[in-house]
Formats: structure tokens, C-alpha cells, sequence
């Protein structure tokens, strides 16, 4: 009998905010397909928003793209969409 060729298995990150990307991270050296579904396409650092409004730091310093690349995960997808329900 041969094997069946496994399908890694789909896993849906919902957030791309600094739980699912280390999420992702973590998940990224498996044998599995990540998808992140996040409202925006960029990740805020919130915790520098007070400089920004007090003229410190640019705005542009205090986010950077969503994009997983970027962030050190090679394999996966990303895609702007809101959750509505889940299983």
C-alpha cells in the first residue's frame, strides 16, 4: 500500500497584533499553512502613541506592515478581512 501524501494542516491566526505574530512566529517552523486575518494591514506599537501626539517621534516610527515577511515568517498568508463568527 503507499501513503497518502499528508496536507500540512490549515491554521487561521485571527490578529496581527504581537499574540498572533509571535503566534505565527512559533507556528511558522511546523509543517503547517498559516493564514493571518487582520482588519488592517500594518501593526501599530501603541505603547509609543503618546510621543507621537506630543510631536517626539514621527507617526510613521510607530508602525510597520503587517506584512509576515517582514516580521520573520516565510511561509504564510496574509489578508485584510474582519471575523465575524468561528466554529
Amino acid at each position: 500500500m503507499e501513503k497518502a501524501d499528508k496536507q500540512p494542516a490549515q491554521v487561521i491566526i485571527v490578529g496581527a497584533g504581537f499574540g498572533g505574530l509571535e503566534a505565527a512566529k512559533k507556528l511558522a517552523c511546523k509543517d503547517v499553512r498559516l493564514t493571518i486575518i487582520d482588519r488592517t494591514n500594518y501593526h501599530l506599537f501603541q505603547p509609543l502613541l503618546y510621543q507621537v501626539a506630543t510631536a517626539a517621534l514621527s507617526y510613521s516610527i510607530t508602525t510597520t506592515s503587517s506584512s509576515l515577511p517582514a516580521h520573520g515568517i516565510p511561509t504564510s498568508g496574509m489578508t485584510s478581512g474582519k471575523n465575524s463568527r468561528r466554529d
